[in-house]
């Protein structure tokens, strides 16, 4: 006669299932974001090839952008995210948007990060895309730089020209640091799993940028792989620590 399966052996077995899925999960969870972390890596590698088609027909000078000759994006660089003016105008295109003009970029989902999970994912701006006139948001923030500073051919190659998205902390799309892409259209991970950036962030779209720093201190940040020696020194350290040092090793890149 077959024994069957008591109360006990049920409740056992639903524990040792439990014990089991909470192991699996972080590990699942961590290879998805990999995962994501490789597209969001191939994002920026199409977009660094579109910038160099788009230099090639522009005698070497990346696109053009509204706030890269104005001071306020030293506290509020928010608009660098943007792809489309909007206004009405179906070629009121901004910054990266600009490679979508002449197919140096033909797919727009590539201005979007899979791992975003703010507010401008790409489903929001949809209808936007279909019907040009309106405001676009992408995922990814383009470096602020004025006329005088757009020659690729003469940019620094440790230069971050792109990054994920710094308008908000919801923006920033990996949240243990970012993929950037250089001037030397490489792309590489900054790592800043202290958080380091990620405490000069803005909370909401009316936020300013690090207190005291400002955004100059954001992309000094990422061109040279973490904060700078006493940087984060005295009571305006990141989360409010008067001690940056045991936040841990500042930031590094490593190339992709």
């Amino acid at each position: 006669m077959r024994r069957a399966f008591s109360l006990v052996d049920i409740l056992v077995s639903i524990a040792v299932m439990s014990v089991l899925i909470g192991i699996l999960l972080p590990s699942v969870a961590h290879v998805r974001e990999g995962a994501r972390r490789v597209i969001c890596q191939s994002n920026l590698k199409q977009i660094g090839l579109g910038i160099t088609l788009y230099a090639e027909d522009h005698t070497s000078m990346i696109p053009p952008s509204a706030y890269g000759d104005s001071e306020d994006y030293f506290q509020r660089p928010t608009e660098m995210m943007q792809l489309h003016l909007g206004g009405g105008y179906v070629n009121n295109w901004e910054g990266l948007g600009w490679l979508m003009l002449n197919d140096h970029i033909n797919a727009e989902g590539v201005f979007y990060c899979p791992s975003h999970t703010g507010h401008h994912a790409h489903e929001v701006y949809e209808d936007n895309w279909r019907n040009l006139g309106d405001e676009i948001i992408g995922n990814y923030n383009y470096r602020p730089v004025g006329d005088a500073e757009r020659d690729l051919a003469k940019m620094d190659s440790r230069t971050v020209l792109v990054t994920d998205g710094l308008r908000t902390t919801s923006d920033y799309n990996h949240v243990t640091g970012n993929n950037v892409l250089n001037g030397d259209i490489s792309v590489a991970w900054y790592n800043d799993e202290h958080g380091y950036l990620y405490s000069l962030l803005p909370e909401t779209d009316e936020g300013f940028f690090g207190g005291r720093f400002g955004a100059a201190a954001v992309w000094q940040m990422l061109d040279e792989g973490g904060p700078q020696p006493g940087m984060f020194d005295g009571p305006n350290t990141p989360n409010g620590d008067p001690n940056p040092s045991r936040l841990g090793a500042p930031g590094e890149l490593n190339s992709r």
